[in-house]
């Protein structure tokens, strides 16, 4: 009966997905703009064309997750953030649309870490475990896959950067919560780009020698303040930003992050980016509704960044899921008013989550409940053709 349960849930969420799929309606008159920074003006035009483009075997992969976005997130700020987003989501211009299974090996409800190394690996693992099989044993993720065919990679998130979600494509461990092991490892991973939260500089906490040695071949931005000031600097080299800890409650930090990622990136045989909001899954926790719509946007801010990326460069794919839903999250009772918006928890669920995607073979995703380990599948094969 609960598997049954489970197949219908899913197949409403699809129904409710393609219904409201396709190109958005304009509700201006005027140029809508999701987000402009020195060349870069994402407006509806850019959108429609980037979901109607002709798209070519890609050598980029850009994987986005909203951490704890659930499909209820998304319809809530469609229609109750009018103070951020007056004219909807670039994500109602993606073209194909379905949902995604997310449960570990562990249980029906999974946590960000055997998320991650599910969607990095296409590996089922127990909670807490990153890039790591329920025997402990490591699995190889879509880093060092892309790594394997002279890519670069990068790893963006407005979280701690050794986060479960970061920590999944570029870490094998046993636990998401050994602070000093998983930036060990993460640095000496190497990723070409890596920007995330520094609440704390990673030569206070013990790094191992190798691991400090590693870090001064990167080009460090301490602060977000400082990016603009290296940027331009050695851009073969690779670049370390810190944002603040509270940046994901900012509206455009992720955007920018995403712009800079995809610039330092770019390249003649390609590259994997691994982009993480993490507002739904803190603002889920608190109970918090209008952290929940406000995250959906700051989220989405980047999404249209992708966009316009991949309408720029036809051989990328771009891919947007979320590791799990956090909150139980309703719809109003009346969808007229937010007011009966409830949650029925302050922790994860075992809900299935939207999978939006745009280039070339994502169709085959449209219409269809997936497990968050098929994206792996699919990203790894595209990097090795």
């Amino acid at each position: 009966m609960k598997k049954l349960l489970s197949l219908l849930l899913s197949v409403l969420l699809l129904c409710s997905l393609c219904a409201c799929g396709g190109t958005a309606e304009p509700v201006e008159t005027e140029p809508f703009v999701w987000y402009h920074t020195g060349p870069v003006e994402v407006s509806q035009r850019t959108l429609e064309d980037a979901a109607e483009a002709d798209y070519v075997q890609p050598k980029n992969v850009i994987l986005m997750i909203a951490d704890g976005m659930g499909v209820n997130d998304i319809e809530n700020a469609r229609n109750f953030a009018e103070d951020k987003f007056s004219y909807g989501l670039a994500m109602d211009f993606l073209p194909a649309r379905g949902t995604c299974t997310t449960h570990s090996d562990s249980s029906d409800v999974t946590d960000s870490a055997a998320a991650a190394t599910a969607l990095a690996t296409g590996v089922k693992t127990t909670n807490s475990f990153v890039g790591m099989d329920p025997d402990g044993q490591p699995v190889k993720n879509v880093c060092e896959v892309a790594r394997e065919q002279g890519k670069k990679i990068g790893v963006v998130t407005n979280d701690d950067m050794t986060g479960a979600t970061p920590s999944g494509f570029l870490v094998h461990h046993n636990s998401r919560d050994d602070t000093v092991a998983l930036w060990d490892q993460m640095v000496a991973a190497g990723p070409d780009v890596l920007i995330g939260n520094g609440e704390y500089a990673m030569r206070e906490i013990g790094l191992s020698e190798s691991s400090l040695a590693a870090l001064d071949n990167y080009l460090v931005a301490p602060n977000f303040s400082k990016f603009t000031t290296v940027l331009d600097k050695d851009p073969e080299k690779p670049f370390y930003g810190y944002l603040a800890s509270n940046v994901y409650e900012s509206d455009n930090f992720l955007a920018y992050s995403t712009e800079i990622a995809l610039n330092r990136l770019e390249n003649e045989k390609g590259f994997f980016l691994m982009v993480e909001g993490c507002g739904t899954d803190k603002s889920g926790h608190k109970n918090n509704l209008e952290g929940k719509l406000s995250s959906v946007v700051t989220f989405d801010r980047a999404v249209a960044v992708a966009m316009d990326y991949c309408l720029k460069h036809p051989d990328t794919v771009l891919i947007i899921t979320a590791d799990h839903e956090c909150g139980g999250v309703s719809l109003p009772a009346d969808r007229a008013t937010k007011d009966t918006i409830t949650f029925s928890t302050t922790d994860h669920t075992g809900q299935d989550v939207v999978l939006l995607a745009l280039g070339y073979g994502t169709q085959q995703f449209h219409g269809q409940v997936s497990d968050n380990t098929d994206i792996a599948k699919f990203m790894m094969e595209l990097l090795q053709q």
